[in-house]
C-alpha cells in the first residue's frame, strides 16, 4: 500500500492542514521581515506547546536577537560559547533537546524553558544568516509527527526567507545596536 492510499489520521489532516495555511500565508507576504514575523504568529498560534518563539541574526561571532514573541530574550548571543543556539551554528544543523537541563551550557533566558528547538536558516549560497529558536515550557514537547510538522514548516520558511541579502541582514543586525 502507497503512501497516498492509506487512509490519513486526524494528526495527518491537521499536519498537512497547517502546512498548507502555513505556506499560503507566508506565499502572500511580501517582504521577507514581515514574513519571518509572520510565521512566528503562526506556529506560536498553532502550537500551543511553545512559549519562545524567534530569531538570531549572524554577525561575525555573534548572534543578535531579531522578531520573537515570549519573555524578554538574552542578546547578543556568543558563537564561540556554550548554548543551543550556538551549538546548532557551529554543527550547521537543526537540534532538539528534549531536557534542556540536561544539555551542559543551556543559557536560559527563560527559566520556564524545558525544551528546545533550534534551526539554522541559510540563504541560496548555503551560508547561515540566522537561527529560529522555538522554546516550550513542556519537558520532551514534541511526538514525532510534531517534529516532522515542524520541520515541514522551517523547510518551506527557509525557502521563503533564503533570498536575504548582506545589506538586509545588516539593517536588522544594525537597529539592534
Amino acid at each position: 500500500m502507497d503512501n497516498e492510499s492509506k487512509p490519513q489520521t486526524a494528526t495527518t489532516v491537521s499536519r498537512n492542514c497547517t502546512l498548507t495555511s502555513f505556506k499560503s500565508l507566508l506565499d502572500a507576504t511580501p517582504a521577507w521581515i514581515s514574513k519571518a514575523s509572520q510565521a512566528i504568529a503562526f506556529l506560536n498560534s498553532e502550537f500551543k506547546i511553545f512559549n519562545w518563539i524567534g530569531y538570531y541574526f549572524v554577525q561575525d561571532t555573534q548572534l543578535h536577537l531579531g522578531p520573537f514573541i515570549g519573555q524578554v530574550a538574552c542578546n547578543p548571543l556568543h558563537i564561540g560559547r556554550p548554548g543551543v543556539c550556538a551549538h546548532a551554528y557551529r554543527e550547521a544543523s537543526a537540534i532538539y533537546i528534549p531536557d534542556v537541563e540536561k544539555f551542559p551550557g543551556h543559557i536560559a533566558c527563560d527559566s520556564r524553558s524545558r525544551s528546545e528547538w533550534v534551526f539554522p536558516l541559510k540563504n541560496q549560497e548555503g551560508k547561515i544568516y540566522a537561527l529560529l529558536d522555538i522554546d516550550s515550557p513542556v519537558v520532551a514537547a514534541a511526538d514525532e509527527i510534531d517534529q516532522i510538522c515542524l520541520t515541514d514548516l522551517v523547510r518551506h520558511l527557509e525557502e521563503q526567507l533564503s533570498k536575504i541579502n548582506e545589506a538586509q541582514l545588516s539593517s536588522v543586525v544594525a537597529l539592534n545596536r
